[in-house]
């Protein structure tokens, strides 16, 4: 800066120098087809603000009011590492101050499930919900790879008589062996396990809602499968055995197909469980002479 500085000011003295030189040989002797050496006044003006500035700049630099102190490098932090940007778009922006800007914006990458925990359909959930109800997965991928102890949870249970013929008001709830005994899988020997209040429903009428699994007929269907909900019917959920019952309509009674709504099935209850390949229980429950109050 200092070289700099004396350069412009060595220009300076040369230019007047000359100047005056020119001045005068001029009083001595005239040359008139000669030009004269003339001085860029703007010229000059512009270097010796540019000097100035340079005499200001420095000064500000030095003065103590000013002067930051530096940490030293075993004391700075080391710099933060981010995870890649995540664009909105599949395609990123290629203007490198648009992909900083980007970075700068874009939310940390989530952390994964170190242990990939996957909830099971023996978990409680709240009010009584499934896990296959809120992740719409297979619950038959779900199944707890050792069965749950099996243990009496609602020892007593009654019900309310309803119309028409006294029926017993039941609800699946009430034949849930998750919620009766804590059971999962069902076992072959449940009926056996089963609490009284629950063997002794078999052989007495009762009154369950739920919904019409699609039959092979729109209309003069003997026999359905009364479902515990509609995703059964209709999403394809895997149920459990008690989750399903087969219904077997009063002799010379026919029903039409009722679509995705729930109704009302009056017949006589039974426990009778059916088994495939000798080992897996399909079904647990059976209702006959049964008749739907579709109202």
């Amino acid at each position: 800066m200092k070289s700099k500085r004396c350069a412009a000011l060595s220009i300076g003295l040369c230019m007047m120098l000359v100047s005056g030189a020119g001045l005068l040989s001029g009083c001595g002797e005239s040359h008139p087809d000669e030009p004269l050496l003339t001085i860029d006044s703007s010229e000059m003006q512009s270097t010796l603000a540019e000097v100035e500035a340079e005499k200001q700049a420095a000064a500000e630099a030095t003065s103590p009011t000013e002067t930051t102190a530096t940490a030293p490098a075993e004391d700075q932090a080391a710099p933060v590492e981010r995870p890649p940007a995540i664009f909105a778009s599949t395609n990123p922006p290629t203007d490198p101050s648009l992909q900083l800007a980007a970075a700068s914006t874009a939310p940390d990458a989530p952390v994964a499930n170190p242990t990939n925990v996957r909830p099971t359909a023996a978990d409680t959930l709240p009010n009584g919900m499934r896990p296959e109800e809120i992740t719409g997965e297979d619950p038959s991928t779900l199944i707890p790879t050792e069965p749950r102890e099996v243990k009496l949870l609602v020892p007593e249970k009654s019900f309310q008589k309803v119309e028409p013929d006294g029926a017993l008001r039941v609800s699946y709830d009430d034949v849930d062996l998750l919620k009766i005994l804590n059971m999962d899988p069902v076992s072959l020997d449940a009926p056996e396990l089963m609490p009284k209040w629950l063997k002794d429903l078999d052989g007495k009428r009762i009154r369950l809602r739920g919904f019409m699994y699609p039959p092979f007929s729109d209309t003069e269907n003997s026999s359905f499968i009364l479902a515990r909900d509609n995703e059964i019917c209709c999403f394809g959920r895997n149920p459990k055995p008690y989750d399903v019952i087969q219904i077997v309509m009063r002799k010379g009674v026919t029903t039409k197909y009722i679509q995705n709504r729930p109704f009302d099935v009056v017949g006589t209850f039974h426990i009778e469980m059916l088994t495939y390949d000798d080992k897996k229980v399909d079904g647990l429950y059976l209702i006959d002479d049964a008749i739907v109050m579709d109202r």
